[in-house]
């Protein structure tokens, strides 16, 4: 475990959970940006939440005194961009929101465009670690709800109006 910090945004939505606890079981400084609500979660995961909103860049800083050392933007907003380009080097900035501002930015766009797919490959192994660290109690997945195949439907309209809720929506044969 490290000691650097990261900052990142969305950090209880449908990746954000999964994302913060990749980042807490590798840092002993995730700074995790979210609503109020979801504050306890994230400090049953080991993050220090910090909520969105006008003096958000303060907060961050109060929240962690050593720095921010990484940033991780999963929500997309001018403020999760602003903030991160305010603590950290643009090449220490991953995004998976691909907008023309964060390419010129020269922050690192991931899944979202030509050239920015990691490959089968890559995914592949990145599962097995995961399902690893899975089965030794490493990593917790969050489910927001489980349905049959022939639920879809309902699947699909749980998944937008929960959009904000921690987990996944699980599809069952």
């Amino acid at each position: 475990m490290v000691d650097e910090g990261i900052a990142k945004g969305a950090s209880c939505q449908r990746k954000g959970t999964f994302c913060s606890t990749r980042c807490c079981a590798i840092t002993r400084g995730t700074t995790a940006i979210t609503s109020e609500r979801n504050h306890d979660l994230l400090r049953s995961l080991g993050a220090v939440p910090v909520v969105y909103g006008p003096g958000l860049l303060d907060r961050i800083r109060t929240a962690a005194p050593k720095g921010i050392s990484a940033a991780v933007d999963l929500v997309g907003s001018d403020e999760a961009l602003d903030t991160s380009l305010d603590l950290v080097d643009p090449r220490r900035i991953a995004s998976i929101t691909g907008t023309a501002r964060r390419t010129a930015a020269g922050i690192q766009v991931l899944g979202n465009g030509p050239g920015q797919d990691a490959g089968a490959e890559f995914r592949q192994a990145a599962r097995a670690a995961l399902v690893d660290r899975a089965g030794r109690g490493e990593l917790r997945v969050f489910v927001a709800g489980s349905y049959a195949l022939d639920q879809v439907v309902e699947a699909h309209e749980s998944g937008l109006a929960g959009q904000h809720a921690p987990g996944k929506i699980v599809l069952r044969p």
